[in-house]
């Protein structure tokens, strides 16, 4: 959920977040859902859980649901990208790539593929995330350093 990971970044960096250049590119195939979630509008069931004070920080209240608030809406950017038909990556030099419960639906070959792309698109020091039922093919190994596990975060370590 991109919203989740900018309202985590927002809370985390407080009155620091204005020095830094936060872009945060949610992607996925279908077009509907990305303009559901560009909407950012969610129902109290939505948000159970939520501590009040994210609430109050970080969403509107109204008509009975709620809103992502314009500053965190501004750190997003959504768009229509294919993983198994694209063959370059349209995002470089990235610091952070979640991509979590999407290859477990691709054959090992495509996934592969897909997976190396994602190396690509890294900064030289970035950080790639999967989801629990992903795993890594063997050819990145050695240019993923594991850092955790069991959580499946990798750190590029590799040149190429």
């Amino acid at each position: 959920e991109p919203y989740s990971i900018a309202i985590v970044i927002a809370d985390f960096l407080e009155d620091q977040r204005q020095s830094f250049n936060i872009s945060i590119y949610a992607t996925d195939i279908s077009r509907q859902a990305l303009k559901e979630a560009k909407a950012g509008i969610y129902s109290p069931k939505d948000v159970e859980g939520l501590s009040d004070g994210i609430l109050e920080n970080y969403f509107n209240h109204n008509n009975g649901h709620y809103e992502v608030t314009t500053d965190i809406k501004q750190m997003l950017h959504f768009s229509y990208f294919d993983l198994t038909t694209i063959a370059r990556p349209p995002f470089m030099n990235l610091d952070l790539i979640f991509c979590c419960n999407v290859l477990i639906y691709l054959q090992r070959q495509l996934q592969e593929r897909v997976l190396d792309m994602l190396y690509h698109s890294l900064h030289s020091q970035g950080y790639l995330i999967l989801g629990e039922a992903e795993t890594l093919p063997n050819s990145l190994h050695k240019k993923l350093g594991c850092l955790d596990r069991k959580a499946k975060i990798y750190k590029k370590i590799g040149i190429n």
